[in-house]
This record gives C-alpha cells, structure tokens and sequence, in this order.
C-alpha cells in the first residue's frame, strides 16, 4: 500500500521579485549611475547580485526531508534537491515520486512540479517556475511504500 507524507515550508519572505534599474516614480536612487545616461554600457544590475541558496530540514515522525534550492524567481526555473529519509531507519527512500508546491493562503497553486523517482537513493530533483510573487507555503507530497 503506497502512503503520503505532506511537509510544509512556509516562506514568509515570499517569492523574490528582480529587477533592473526601473522607476517607480521616485527621483531618489539608492545607487549612483555614474556619468553615463543608460545601461547600453552595463548588461544589468542583476549580475552583480550574488543570491545565497536556502535549505531547510524538517520531519514529521515518519519522514525527514532535507532540501535545497536557490531563491524562487518569478518565471524562473527553480530547481530542487529534496533529500527524503525514513525516521524508523534513517534510511533513504529509493522508490517513490515526490510534488512540489507553491500554495498560498487561500490555498491555490501558484506552481508544482512532478518527479516519479529519485535521481540517486533519496534524492528528488523537481524543478517549478513560480509564475507570480508573494508569500506562500513550499509543500512536499512524497508517495512511497516505505512510509
């Protein structure tokens, strides 16, 4: 008999957002563009930001997942590892397909990717694309006979 073991990561920081030099109408600028009057020179602003990747553990009495992942872009793909483990044995899951999840409050998908079996002993490498920002819970749905 398969079973399902669901993890929640809420992101409260949300889906980061980025941009280039854009204004919002406000004439105060919190960088300075030199003597230049565009970015013909420059290929972007964002290149010079360097995102640190996030990672998490957490478990429930059957399951523990350790995962990482770069911060979640806007129409970016994004992808996973998910390291799953059985808590009786400390085991890794060989067998079994794990969803990913973007959910927000009220309960919509803002983005879920699909993989049917780990790429080694343990590991699962979806990959999603948020499609809007905002705050919302990172859920992980794991179907394995081990659980």
């Amino acid at each position: 008999m398969k079973k399902l073991a669901l993890l929640l990561i809420p992101l409260f920081f949300g889906i980061l957002v980025l941009s280039g030099c854009q204004s919002d109408g406000h004439s105060d600028h919190s960088h300075d563009h030199g003597d230049h009057h565009g970015h013909h020179e420059e290929s972007s602003h964002n290149e010079d930001i360097e995102l640190e990747g996030l990672s998490f553990t957490i478990w429930t009495d059957k399951t523990e997942l350790f995962v990482e992942f770069d911060p979640l872009i806007v129409g970016e793909e994004t992808p996973f590892a998910a390291h799953f483990s059985n808590m009786a044995d400390f085991k890794a899951f060989e067998k079994g397909s794990v969803e990913v999840q973007l959910v927000d409050k009220n309960g919509n998908i803002n983005a879920k990717a699909m993989v049917y079996k780990p790429s080694s002993p343990g590991i699962f490498r979806p990959i999603i694309v948020p499609k809007t920002e905002g705050n919302y819970t990172l859920a992980f749905k794991i179907k394995s006979g081990r659980i």
